[in-house]
């Protein structure tokens, strides 16, 4: 306290071998040019560079009126040697020189000293691999194990308030003279090396020791401890009380557990318990790790022995009927081995869980006991069955002791005895009879938990072959539990009773035979040479139908052959080729290789079917109608019947034959677009499927596939026949397909068709007629075709050697069935023979009418006129005839007495034949020239002046000129 300011303040520190002393200006405190030295705007004397000062602060100087503070901040180097006493003195020099009375902290002069620098190792221990301390009493180390070595280092005679600073004073780790680890590094006065502790070894001795590191001297509290190898966690053994159990409510609810290890037992073990009513945080009725709750647990006295007594004592009477407590063990002997099989708070890890409440007797719901797939009047060896026996326990499944089936209560050989045990939850059975496949005891509803009340054994077995048939006696189950408290429930389930039989068979109603393109039926199949077919069938138990699930040998029998197949789950499929000799074959089915005591009564007495094998193909003969070279009418086609006749010796599969038909242009090529098409199935006449010729019948109605006016155009129908025998040999194909078809016929075309005859031809004036005249052709054609049209017809005059010209050329229409006429003016011109032909020039066709011969006029006279335009040389003629045929009659009449005459047709018919060809022959042995070239356009011949002169250019005779014949030669 001054009125002045202060100029500078001092510390000194004065011990017996040591002083140092700093002189600091008071204006600015200036840092430290490095870390742990004096402040810029301090001066040091002495053994100043002993001291170390704050890195941020070392002194700090205040004013609050006449009052200077000075706060220093530093620390003694270690190299700082013992000092008995030590006194810390400071003071201030005002500005006017005045030195003020120093402020003097004294050290030492007692039971410490004024400076120590001398370190201590006051104790060390280990951490074990659990991060436990291991205790001095019970120095063991897990061989193999990571540990924590701790040491405390300390002041010598300065007590627990000091410890060294890092980086002055190195500690480490030894074992057998070997350096395990070390470190300069302190906290707090800790020192914490790791080291592994040897796989091997009974015992392992360990050293710590300390160097310091500016000469400081060492002491030591403790130096070494010897530790032995422990390689053996810590075991829960038993306990007083099942995993899951019931418990009455009681305010001292005692449960013990018992440990074991060696060598000695662990002290560490923590009880970690769970009730329901108090911890069940989420209201699931199940414990979790976080709701456990730490509790003790009381431990042996005896630590040496080899097992120990563990117990907690709990009040659980504020617990409702069934709620529940759950506890686990957790820790680990002083090795860090960790306890076994102590449990733990994960789901279903609990060591113990029991449920608050009093002890209930099971009870065996007998009448709902069932068999999971129906109830059962035979049971079969090899065949799995599940029976299903409700029961009920109010304590739960875990109350449960034991339960005992037996299928067979009744039996003095063998009761068929199925044993569950609640232990180990398994079922067993002593009887060689007997194969049990599972055995389950579970909730009956609902998900199961060890205290479900309403529960349900499961048990899948099966019988073996070996058990002796014996179908007169009817076997009866019996069931029976226990709880752990030894109460129990029995039933006998006389409505299940059963017998037994391992006998089998194959009926024919399960055997389906497949034949590739064959259809068999009961009588038979029908089936081609080494066609590939399937056999299917069933094996059964011969006394209730059931399906035999046990593999079985079956035998198929076939043309002498024995094939041999596995039946599985009751069915059985073989592939076989059928033989390939045509014939009757018997097909026949046993079972082989049958297990011990089981018999085949299958029926052998006949076979399963009989084979025939066909390798011919059917086909046809021939089409009996509509004839071949009939036209189809548009109303036969209405209801056309196709009879057809089929060659098939074995017999027919009447669903395969189908007559196709189509309607095409008339020679339309393979391929080609139909108007129309269908196919009918056939009626089998007589109901004939096998013969030489088997009369077929389709009746066809292909109008009402064809459009209005199809018939306009020229079309054909074609049929063709497709189908199979019952051996599914195809219908032979050749000269029947679409291609070739079995029947071709032509469909009447609606259009017109004209036609004309000779004597279509007239002409209004006949004989020999006189050049210069004019006389009229008429011309008639005929219409007989379905449809009215127009006719172009040319007219052409026709002389000896073939000289045409052209009369006319016309135009005519026709009503269908009916005809029309032309009339056409034809002026005479040119000697000679000369006749009328007509041509329809749309078909070529052509006409030859009466010939006439054209005269050169003469005058009129006895044999130069005409009457009614007949010359006078015909009327002549004619009168000649009669007076030559009055002549005849009178010679006839006159040999009326002499018997001779005609008595018969057949002479007269033999006479005229015989003058027929006498005038066929004549006229064949006529020569005549080549005709003139034809002139058409209406031009004439042309022939020189007269007769003679005519003849001489032609060289032509006209063979007419004498005789008057009016017809041209025959061509």
């Amino acid at each position: 306290d001054t009125q002045e300011d202060a100029q500078r303040a001092e510390l000194d520190l004065a011990g017996i071998n040591r002083y140092a002393s700093f002189h600091c200006t008071s204006d600015a405190v200036q840092p430290a040019v490095s870390q742990g030295e004096m402040a810029g705007n301090c001066q040091g004397q002495g053994d100043y560079d002993l001291i170390e000062w704050h890195p941020q602060n070392p002194m700090h100087i205040t004013h609050n009126n006449t009052l200077i503070r000075v706060h220093w901040s530093f620390r003694f180097d270690s190299s700082w040697d013992d000092e008995d006493l030590l006194d810390v003195r400071t003071s201030m020099v005002t500005v006017s020189g005045t030195h003020s009375l120093p402020k003097v902290f004294a050290f030492g002069s007692g039971s410490t000293k004024g400076v120590e620098n001398d370190v201590n190792l006051v104790d060390w221990w280990v951490i074990n691999q659990n991060g436990e301390q291991i205790p001095n009493t019970a120095l063991f180390l897990s061989p193999g194990a990571v540990v924590d070595v701790v040491a405390k280092i300390g002041f010598e005679d300065v007590g627990d308030s000091w410890s060294p600073r890092s980086g002055e004073v190195e500690v480490s780790l030894w074992q057998s003279g070997v350096q395990l680890n070390s470190t300069t590094t302190l906290e707090k006065g800790l020192a914490t090396m790791s080291a592994a502790v040897p796989s091997s070894g009974a015992y392992i001795t360990w050293e710590v020791r300390l160097s310091g590191l500016n000469g400081q001297g060492v002491a030591y509290s403790v130096i070494s401890n010897t530790f032995q190898t422990d390689s053996l966690a810590p075991e829960v053994v038993d306990m007083s009380i099942a995993r899951h159990d019931h418990l009455a409510p009681s305010i001292n609810q005692h449960i013990e557990f018992t440990i074991y290890d060696r060598p000695v037992l662990p002290q560490a073990i923590n009880l970690h318990l769970w009730k329901q009513w108090i911890h069940d945080i989420d209201a699931d009725g199940l414990p979790s790790t976080a709701e456990y709750v730490e509790y003790s647990i009381e431990i042996p006295e005896n630590l040496s022995a080899l097992t120990g007594i563990y117990f907690l004592n709990l009040d659980d009477t504020a617990a409702a009927d069934g709620d529940l407590v759950a506890g686990y063990l957790s820790g680990s002997d002083p090795a860090g081995n960790l306890l076994v099989g102590g449990g733990g708070g994960g789901s279903d890890m609990h060591l113990f869980m029991y449920q608050v409440l009093r002890d209930i007797a099971p009870n065996i719901l007998g009448n709902e006991v069932y068999y999971a797939d129906g109830a059962h009047q035979w049971l079969h060896p090899e065949t799995f069955y599940t029976l299903n026996v409700p029961l009920e326990e109010g304590n739960g499944i875990s109350d449960l002791s034991s339960a005992r089936i037996e299928l067979a209560s009744n039996s003095q050989d063998d009761n068929l005895a199925i044993i569950w045990d609640g232990d180990d939850q398994r079922c067993t059975s002593q009887s060689p009879y007997l194969l049990i496949e599972s055995c389950v005891l579970g909730a009956r509803y609902g998900n199961t938990t060890p205290y479900s009340s309403s529960m349900e054994m499961s048990v899948t077995f099966q019988l073996q072959w070996t058990l002796l048939p014996d179908s007169y006696l009817s076997r009866e189950p019996a069931v029976e539990v226990i709880d752990r408290a030894g109460q129990s429930s029995f039933t006998l389930l006389p409505d299940m009773r059963w017998r037994y039989s391992p006998d089998m068979m194959i009926t024919r109603s399960s055997m389906n035979v497949t034949i590739a393109d064959s259809v068999p039926n009961s009588e038979g199949a029908w089936v081609r040479p080494g066609a590939a077919a399937t056999i299917q069938g069933e094996v059964m138990w011969s006394s209730d139908g059931v399906l035999v699930n046990a593999p079985v040998d079956v035998a198929i029998l076939l043309d002498g052959k024995r094939h041999t197949v596995l039946a599985n789950g009751g069915g059985f499929t073989a592939e076989l080729e059928m033989p390939l000799t045509s014939g009757d074959h018997p097909l026949s089915v046993e079972l082989a290789n049958l297990p011990a005591n089981a018999e085949d009564l299958t029926d052998r007495s006949t076979p399963v079917m009989w084979i025939v094998v066909d390798g011919d193909r059917p086909e046809v003969t021939e089409v009996l109608s509509p004839r071949p070279s009939a036209v189809l009418t548009m109303e036969d086609l209405s209801e056309l019947e196709v009879e057809i006749r089929v060659k098939e010796l074995e017999q027919l599969n009447p669903n395969s034959v189908q007559v196709n038909w189509r309607i095409q242009p008339l020679d339309a090529l393979p391929g080609a677009l139909p108007v129309a098409e269908g196919m009918v199935m056939p009626t089998f006449m007589e109901n004939r499927l096998s013969g030489q010729s088997i009369p077929v019948m389709a009746l066809i109605d292909a109008t009402s596939a064809l459009e209005d006016g199809a018939d306009l155009a020229a079309l054909e129908l074609i049929v063709w026949m497709v189908g199979a025998d019952m051996a599914g040999n195809q219908f032979d194909d050749l000269l029947n397909s679409e291609v070739i078809p079995l029947g071709t016929w032509t469909i009447e075309q609606r259009a017109p068709s004209f036609s004309m005859q000779r004597s279509d031809i007239e002409y209004s004036k006949w004989g020999d007629l006189n050049e210069g005249e004019s006389l009229t052709v008429s011309i008639t054609v005929h219409n007989n075709g379905k449809l009215g049209g127009q006719v172009e017809i040319m007219i052409e005059l026709v002389r000896p050697g073939g000289v045409r010209t052209e009369l006319d050329q016309t135009y005519l229409y026709i009503e269908a069935g009916s005809h029309n006429t032309s009339d056409s003016v034809w002026n005479l011109k040119g000697l000679g023979a000369v006749w009328i032909e007509a041509t329809i020039i749309s078909t070529g066709e052509v006409a030859t009418g009466p010939t006439l011969r054209i005269v050169e006029a003469s005058p009129d006279g006895l044999f130069g006129a005409t009457v009614a335009g007949v010359d006078a040389i015909y009327i002549w003629l004619a009168v000649g005839l009669m007076v030559i045929l009055s002549i005849v009659f009178a010679a006839l009449m006159r040999q009326g007495g002499s018997g001779e005459t005609w008595v018969n047709d057949e002479d007269w018919e033999e006479d005229v034949a015989n003058q027929t060809a006498m005038v066929a022959q004549s006229q064949a042995q006529k020569q005549y020239p080549s005709p003139p070239t034809v002139v058409h356009d209406q031009q004439q011949a042309v022939y020189p002046a007269g007769d003679a002169e005519a003849a001489a250019y032609t060289g032509y005779v006209d063979p007419y000129a004498q005789s008057g014949y009016q017809h041209p030669p025959q061509q």
